[in-house]
């Protein structure tokens, strides 16, 4: 799979120097239009890092979006072996008011959460809530939209352009 993602955290100086380490190695050996690393490096590095399975972009609940349960405990079974207590599955909830919205963010997290809950259960993992954040406060959610297209070179009007659920904001 390319360009999963997931969220590293130091825990401590080791895991800071290791993440930087595969920072730079993601830069400047792994760039490939986006900065990139493998789970070869993550393994070598993994010493002080805190690991969670990210958004409906990472490995893991692209997997199950896909119904590939089984490759999907193969790599929760993975990061469990590398990260150990450090490893946790991430539940994510984007309530969007846009039916479209709702029905490719919000309708997908819940049924891919109720699985990860499963999963977490089944495999002794534990759970994290969490929330995408791309700008500070909900009122900075219409700005947001508008850099996406500036950024994508799409029209606002376009149907088919790249959107957010406008959820995703710095929450308490």
């Amino acid at each position: 799979r390319y360009g999963d993602h997931l969220i590293l955290l130091a825990k401590n100086k080791t895991g800071y120097k290791n993440l930087i380490k595969l920072i730079s190695i993601a830069n400047n050996e792994g760039f490939y239009y986006k900065p990139r690393i493998d789970k070869e490096l993550l393994s070598k590095y993994s010493e002080g890092l805190i690991v969670t399975s990210a958004c409906l972009g990472g490995e893991i609940p692209g997997l199950l979006r896909e119904n590939k349960i089984d490759e999907a405990e193969r790599a929760i079974l993975w990061y469990k072996k590398i990260f150990g207590s450090d490893y946790y599955l991430e539940l994510m909830k984007h309530p969007a008011e846009d039916k479209q919205l709702r029905e490719e963010v919000y309708d997908i997290q819940l049924r891919i959460n109720e699985r990860l809950v499963q999963l977490a259960h089944k495999h002794g993992i534990k759970l994290i809530a969490t929330n995408d954040v791309h700008f500070v406060n909900p009122e900075d959610a219409d700005a947001h939209d508008l850099l996406i297209c500036l950024n994508t070179g799409k029209d606002i009007e376009d149907p088919l352009r790249m959107r957010y659920t406008k959820q995703e904001w710095f929450k308490t």
